[in-house]
This record gives structure tokens, C-alpha cells and sequence, in this order.
């Protein structure tokens, strides 16, 4: 008869470490990611939403008590998830690869523990996280994104009081989700002016053909929001206003000034030539029109455009251009035309 000396241990030693790597699968692992905030205390954000990714910050303080464990708004599109969709890209990819690091820590200890004969550890709770570097107990994996740049812009929602920041324009609270624009309109307006002001500031610090390259984008860039922003603002007040029970407004039609204007004055007695005046009125459709070049035909020249506009300073097939002026006049014009459409609205038949 052959003995195999030692083979009981060496069977033991294996069925030991198919436990030790089975049971790591059963346990229920996971990262904890704990946002480190900023030098002015904010952590970064990005809309889930795949057509939209808006990158934006909000207040630290303020997302633990708000934000956590709820739900969370773009404060560009609206977008509304559960709160741990809104994690940056970026921020996904490192806790992957912490993930993936925690495993096979994992794998590679079980198998040390059978080999080694060592009783088994136990994991207690149902999360495995990785330490922070700035403290020797800590359970969490420390992430940031790079800070924004010059551009961002500060706001305070006027109903939940959550900071947060962006750049551009923001329409939504990120908590809340309050629609700005449709609740203030000028404020709406000021806080998509504010980057012009702020870019002023990278004068002189990049090329000056860079820094004019950048500006004219910034400046068609507040051209469209500044449109969108007068669209949901009143179509936001035409649309909760009893009097237009009924009217169904077709999609987008608060871009076109002539014919929402019809709207008003059919529903509310007054026309928004009445509101602000024809010259004014004349004024800011031509803004409406350049904006709509800038969206459907990259700035480019029609007769469409001449014709609704009646703008003369330009050939078919030109290029538009938008100025600081350009943007000022329209922006006060937005504001002058807003306020004359919630005192129409304040007026109850």
C-alpha cells in the first residue's frame, strides 16, 4: 500500500483556500467616496444626464444637509437623479480602480490566510473602504476634481438657501429644484451676464488673438442663453396664469417674439409692442433673430434672417457679429420686457 505523507493537510489547505477566496465574493464589498472640498469649501458635481454633463459645484455644508440621500438637479438642464449619479466622471474612474485595488487586496489576503493557516478576518459592516491619506483612521477615499476656473459664478438658491457654482448660466436649484429663470428673471439674467465681467480678468494673462477667440465665444454663448432664459421665464408666467387655461403654446414658441406676442395679446389684452414699446419691441427680435443664426446656421447670413430682422448691415451669406453692447442692450431689454410681463400677469381679470 503507498501512503502520500502529509496529504490530509495539503487537502485541508486547499479546501481552506477555496473557502477563504469564496467567501470573498460573498461579502459584501464597496467604496465609499467622500468628496474633498475646495479652498472655498465646495465639492464638485456633473449631471448624470448623457446629453448634458454639466460640470458644477455646490457647498460642502450645505450638500450634506440637502443634497445627501436625496434627490439631485442640474442646475443647467434640470436633470433630476438620486444624488450618487451625480458624481464626476473622473471621480468614477478612481473609485473603479480603488475597487478593483480592494478585491484583489482581498483575493490575495484570503489566499495568505489559507496558506498560512490563519483564522479568517471578518469584515464588519457592509462596505470595504479605502483610507484617506490625511488620517490614519479614516474610511474613505479622498477625490477632488480640479478647481474651476476664473469663469464661475456663485449663487444662493432664494428658496432652500444651497450655495453652489457654475459657469454660464443656472436655471435649476441643484437641491430644491427650483426653475430660476421662471421665479426671477433678472436675477436669471445677471447671473449669465456675470461671466463677461469675469472674463475681463484673463485679459492680458493670454494671446490676444486667444483672449478676443475666447470672448466672442463667450459673448454668442450669452447671446443663446439669454433667449432660453426669457422662453422659460415667460412661458413659465403664460402658462400658470389662469387665463390661458386651454391655449396648448406650441414648443419653443416664447423664442419667437412676434408670435408669442399674438399669445399675450390674445389671452391678456396686451401685446408686448404695448409693453416696451415697437422701437424696443424691433430692437430686441433682431437679438431673437441672431440668436437663431447662431443656433440652426453657425452664425451665418439668410434672407430669412433679413427679412425678419430687418437688418440692412449685412449680405446674405455674411457671418453675424455680437459685441459687448450688443449683449448689454439685449440683456436690458430681457429685464425691461420681463418686468412689464409679471405686471401684466399681477393684473387680474
Amino acid at each position: 500500500m503507498i501512503e502520500f505523507k502529509g496529504l490530509d493537510k495539503h487537502l485541508r489547505d486547499i479546501n481552506s483556500l477555496i473557502r477563504e477566496v469564496g467567501d470573498v465574493g460573498k461579502r459584501p464589498m464597496g467604496v465609499l467616496i467622500k468628496p474633498l472640498p475646495d479652498g472655498d469649501g465646495y465639492i464638485d458635481r456633473q449631471c448624470s444626464h448623457p446629453d448634458c454633463q454639466t460640470l458644477f459645484k455646490v457647498f460642502a455644508k450645505d450638500w450634506e444637509g440637502k443634497c445627501r440621500g436625496q434627490s439631485e438637479h442640474c442646475p443647467r438642464c434640470g436633470h433630476n437623479n438620486n444624488n450618487y449619479h451625480f458624481f464626476p466622471q473622473s471621480v468614477l474612474l478612481r473609485t473603479q480602480m480603488a475597487a478593483r485595488n480592494v478585491v484583489e487586496t482581498e483575493v490575495h489576503g484570503a489566499i495568505q490566510r489559507a496558506l498560512s493557516g490563519s483564522s479568517r478576518r471578518d469584515i464588519i459592516g457592509n462596505e470595504i473602504t479605502i483610507p484617506g491619506p490625511d488620517t490614519s483612521s479614516s474610511t474613505s477615499v479622498t477625490v477632488s476634481l480640479e478647481a474651476f476656473d476664473s469663469l464661475q459664478q456663485k449663487a444662493e438658491c432664494p428658496s432652500c438657501g444651497l450655495r453652489y457654482a457654475i459657469i454660464g448660466a443656472a436655471y435649476f436649484c441643484p437641491a430644491c429644484g427650483i426653475n430660476l429663470a421662471k421665479e426671477n428673471l433678472d436675477v436669471a439674467v445677471d447671473r449669465i451676464m456675470g461671466p463677461l465681467e469675469t472674463i475681463q480678468s484673463l485679459k492680458g494673462t493670454v494671446e490676444d488673438d486667444e483672449y478676443k477667440k475666447l470672448e466672442d465665444q463667450q459673448l454668442e454663448a450669452v447671446m443663446v442663453i439669454l433667449v432660453g432664459a426669457f422662453q422659460l421665464y415667460a412661458e413659465g408666467k403664460f402658462v400658470s396664469d389662469k387665463r390661458s387655461e386651454g391655449s396648448n403654446p406650441r414648443k419653443n414658441v416664447f423664442q419667437n417674439l412676434n408670435e408669442s406676442s399674438s399669445l399675450w395679446k390674445g389671452f391678456f389684452g396686451t401685446s408686448y409692442e404695448e409693453m416696451i414699446g415697437p422701437t424696443e419691441l424691433e430692437e430686441l427680435n433682431g437679438y431673437f433673430q441672431q440668436r437663431h443664426l447662431l443656433g440652426h446656421k453657425d452664425g451665418e447670413v439668410d434672407s430669412d434672417y433679413i427679412n425678419r430682422s430687418g437688418d440692412q448691415g449685412y449680405d446674405v451669406g455674411q457671418r453675424i457679429v455680437v459685441n459687448r453692447d450688443h449683449i448689454k442692450r439685449m440683456a436690458d431689454l430681457i429685464k425691461r420686457l420681463g418686468k412689464a410681463i409679471q405686471e401684466t400677469c399681477a393684473v387680474q381679470k
